[in-house]
């Protein structure tokens, strides 16, 4: 009866809270492996590899339950102008996964999300470093809060014996609060969606396409508790910038795009499995302010992202798995003032990488050991004609991913890991010859055949000098049901 109450508060905590947050605390734990190993998570179907809703009845055939509680943060000096100094994050994700016989495959998640950023300069818009050339700050440092629930629902049946399809939707909410001075209050806002078909030529080849929409809102209110002037800027580039001044400033910062991706799983045999996801997707982004009263479209940034990866791993014997991988991203942007249809910024970015691994169970009774190494070449080219400033950058990068698994007995096993890569320069914070080390670990208590815990935690750092890094970590602790 206990049993079933407690269940029975989890489902509602599902029901009534959803978002994309990872379930995958096993491979996680060790060292982040994700092609080398065997896993209910690392599949390389259409809907695992590529996100195409239609495959979920076909690559989650049990039902689960999983109650996550989350807690994560960096901070270090090692960031960008308008970056926060401290970020705390913490909250509790729900996923519930229901086979419905024909009527296919329900998935759920849920979560409600805390974020707390300490010391943020300057800075009111949430996503201040998403790619446009356009800020909106006040004059003063201070923390700022984000806090609220997200939603997605996924569903996939098969129409006939060759043809699935689809749907996804999500939603989410935050409100977010800057504690200083002009006590900028925000309202984020996101909705998106996705649709899918998938056709199994045969037992052993599907191929599947999905069409993705997204719309996000950022509504800023910046106002004086005592209704006195404050003075804010919108930024154009990094250097030129415009003062908005009044006792109350409503900024809008409005996105959309979509995406046409395609996926083909192929199984040529029981020994092998080939995965290949692609995708282009456009999108835009709107900086919005009224202007004598009207609201006016100040800044305009358009986007293109194109994608290809593939996977393949192959099962050499019970013992023994291989896996290699191949990947290829570019991304165009730009970003103009519309009053005066003027270019401000231009980049040109471009990564494609190479990778293989391998893993080896029971090397010694219960031990599962694996090991992953990518090479990747990444070449940017970024035109600030507003800020006059031009680069030509290259970046060789090589990551190493060690982990493994120790099944004590039927109940318990620990997971540990350890990850190392290097960037001969970071286009994130803009380093130059820049490392990162993480060291993950975590176990998993098999109490029934139907309920386990699952604990993972990582430790990292990143940086170029013991003076100038980033520490990040991360624990979480999982509750799974099998039956519910």
């Amino acid at each position: 009866m206990m049993k079933k109450t407690i269940l029975n508060i989890i489902w509602l905590t599902f029901i009534i809270t959803s978002v994309n947050y990872a379930q995958f605390s096993r491979t996680a734990a060790m060292g982040d492996l994700s092609f080398s190993i065997i896993d209910a998570d690392t599949k390389f179907d259409p809907f695992q590899l590529g996100g195409n809703p239609a495959y979920l009845w076909q690559s989650r055939k049990k039902p689960r339950l999983d109650f996550t509680q989350f807690n994560s943060a960096d901070y270090g000096d090692y960031r960008r102008r308008f970056s926060s100094e401290r970020n705390f994050n913490v909250g509790a994700n729900v996923i519930g996964i229901q086979p419905l016989g024909e009527s296919g495959t329900f998935q759920g998640r849920a979560v409600y999300y805390y974020n707390k950023r300490s010391n943020v300069y300057r800075t009111l818009k949430k996503d201040t470093y998403a790619g446009e050339a356009f800020f909106f700050t006040d004059t003063t440092t201070g923390d700022v809060v984000y806090d609220g629930p997200l939603f997605e629902f996924t569903h996939s049946l098969p129409l006939t014996e060759k043809i699935s399809v689809g749907g996804t939707f999500g939603y989410g909410l935050l409100n977010g609060l800057k504690k200083v001075y002009t006590y900028g209050e925000t309202v984020f806002r996101n909705v998106y969606g996705t649709f899918g078909v998938t056709y199994s030529v045969n037992d052993n080849l599907t191929l599947g396409a999905d069409f993705a929409m997204f719309n996000t809102q950022e509504r800023i209110v910046a106002s004086d508790v005592n209704l006195f002037t404050v003075i804010t800027y919108h930024y154009r580039g990094d250097t030129h910038r415009i003062q908005l001044s009044g006792s109350k400033q409503k900024y809008k910062v409005s996105k959309s795009g979509n995406r046409f991706g395609g996926e083909i799983y192929y199984t040529p045999s029981e020994k092998l499995e080939i995965g290949i996801n692609g995708g282009y997707q456009t999108s835009s982004t709107e900086s919005i302010f009224p202007v004598e009263g009207m609201e006016k479209v100040d800044g305009y940034s358009w986007f293109r992202d194109a994608s290809l990866e593939i996977k393949t791993r192959y099962f050499v014997n019970e013992q023994i798995t291989l896996g290699v991988v191949a990947d290829y991203l570019n991304s165009y942007s730009w970003s103009e003032n519309r009053n005066n249809s003027l270019l401000l910024w231009e980049w040109d970015y471009s990564d494609i990488g190479a990778g293989f691994g391998g893993s080896y169970s029971n090397i010694l009774p219960g031990l599962l050991l694996g090991f992953e190494y990518k090479i990747s070449a990444t070449n940017s080219d970024s035109s600030k004609y507003i800020d006059n400033k031009f680069n030509s950058l290259s970046s060789t990068n090589h990551n190493v991913k060690l982990g493994g698994e120790y099944l004590i007995n039927s109940l318990y096993s620990i997971r540990f890991g350890f990850v190392f890569g290097t960037m001969r320069h970071d286009f994130v914070y803009g380093g130059d010859n820049v490392d990162f080390k993480k060291i993950t670990g975590g176990f998993g208590i098999n109490l029934t055949d139907n309920f386990v815990i699952d604990v993972y935690g990582f430790w990292g750092r990143l940086g170029y000098s013991s003076s100038v890094k980033r520490d990040y970590w991360d624990a979480r602790i999982t509750f799974r049901f099998y039956k519910f």
